[in-house]
């Protein structure tokens, strides 16, 4: 089935677009008629989502940077910039979770988690509200996670980086909303990408597909089509909200 979100012309920022839901994002934005930038820190896995966009007919410019470093976000604008000279969506995907139980977490483990999924949604959304306000025009999605409510052991500083991600959501929305600029955040729960296959074996994702009331786990596509809905004007009266995307898992009491 072919949906129709009318994002023609519009650029639009992915971060963490090599792979995964980053990239679905991104091919679908294209396919939707958006120029897209794909940003990351690994160029070869952009450059391959590249080609696809560009295989599609269709706009994608790559730009490397690493999110939690302000000086390479500022880059990444400028380049946005100057090549297309506006900003109107921002997917803030970028992210990294390294399981560790909290007696056992080393510092530099907690703060990479939280220079990348907290800080550096924020130097991106910075970056890109700044030209948002000049434009009086801007969408802006943080892909959170169901571990912000929902948790287990291992994860302590994972949820916590995405609970903070939840809050700013909010408090962004509040702030931008005069100048016609939305924010929203979607939290999945385990979805099938490369980096979940490689991390559990097919057990252990049978067990997690079990304790789901829809008896599965989620696929890319159905985190990107509700991305590209908070993208467009379909849902022009929604800001400050996180969408639970976990196939029921999340309102379960046991």
């Amino acid at each position: 089935m072919k949906f129709s979100f009318n994002l023609e012309g519009k650029v639009a920022v992915v971060t963490g677009a090599g792979s995964g839901i980053g990239e679905d994002i991104a091919l679908k934005l294209a396919e939707e008629g958006s120029k897209v930038v794909l940003n990351g820190r690994n160029v070869e896995k952009l450059n391959r989502v590249a080609k696809k966009i560009q295989e599609m007919g269709k706009e994608g410019l790559v730009v490397a940077a690493d999110v939690s470093k302000e000086d390479e976000v500022k880059s990444l604008f400028n380049q946005v910039l100057k090549t297309y000279g506006r900003v109107d969506f921002l997917v803030n995907n970028a992210g990294v979770n390294i399981p560790q139980l909290l007696i056992e977490m080393e510092e530099k483990v907690w703060d990479q988690i939280m220079n990348i999924n907290v800080k550096g949604a924020f130097l991106c959304s910075r970056a890109a509200a700044r030209q948002m306000v000049k434009q009086k025009f801007g969408r802006i999605v943080n892909i959170s996670s169901v571990a912000a409510q929902k948790t287990h052991p291992g994860r302590a500083h994972y949820g916590a980086s995405k609970a903070a991600l939840d809050s700013l959501t909010r408090t962004m929305a509040l702030e931008l909303a005069p100048y016609n600029i939305r924010v929203n955040a979607v939290a999945p729960g385990l979805i099938l990408t490369p980096l979940s296959e490689g991390l559990l074996d097919q057990t252990t994702r049978e067990r997690f597909a079990s304790l789901k009331p829809m008896g599965r786990l989620g696929r890319v596509e159905e985190i990107s089509y509700p991305v590209l809905f908070l993208l467009s004007e379909g849902s022009s009266f929604i800001t400050g909200q996180v969408i639970i995307i976990d196939g029921g898992l999340s309102i379960k009491l046991w």
